[in-house]
C-alpha cells in the first residue's frame, strides 16, 4: 500500500511523495522509498528529509510514531517532535 507524508505547515509540497509503510519490530514505522532507501527527519531541521540508501534496516532518523493520520519523528531526546499528516491508499 502506498503512502504520502505532508508537512502540517506546508505549502503543499510533500515531505515524502511516495513510500511504502514499514512496521518495525520496536513499534515504530518507517517509509521505504521507491529506490529502496528510507526517508527520515533530519535532526533539528523541520521538513528536511534524511534518506538512507543502503541495505541496512531503518536507523534512528528513519523511525517514527504513527497515530491515526499523524506521523511524528523525534530524532534525538534534545530535538523537538516534528509532525506530518499521513495518508495511504491502494487501488481496488
Amino acid at each position: 500500500m502506498k503512502c504520502v507524508l505532508y508537512r502540517l505547515d506546508s505549502n503543499n509540497k510533500p515531505f515524502v511523495e511516495e513510500a511504502v509503510l514499514v512496521n518495525n519490530a520496536d513499534g515504530s514505522v518507517s517509509f521505504k522509498l521507491p529506490d529502496g532507501g528510507y526517508a527520515g527527519q533530519e535532526p533539528r531541521q523541520y521538513g528536511v528529509r534524511h534518506d538512507q540508501h543502503d541495505a541496512d534496516p531503518p536507523k534512528q532518523y528513519q523511525r517514527a510514531k504513527l497515530t491515526g493520520s499523524l506521523v511524528v519523528f523525534l530524532t534525538r531526546p534534545e530535538d523537538p517532535p516534528m509532525a506530518y499528516l499521513f495518508a495511504q491508499g491502494q487501488v481496488y
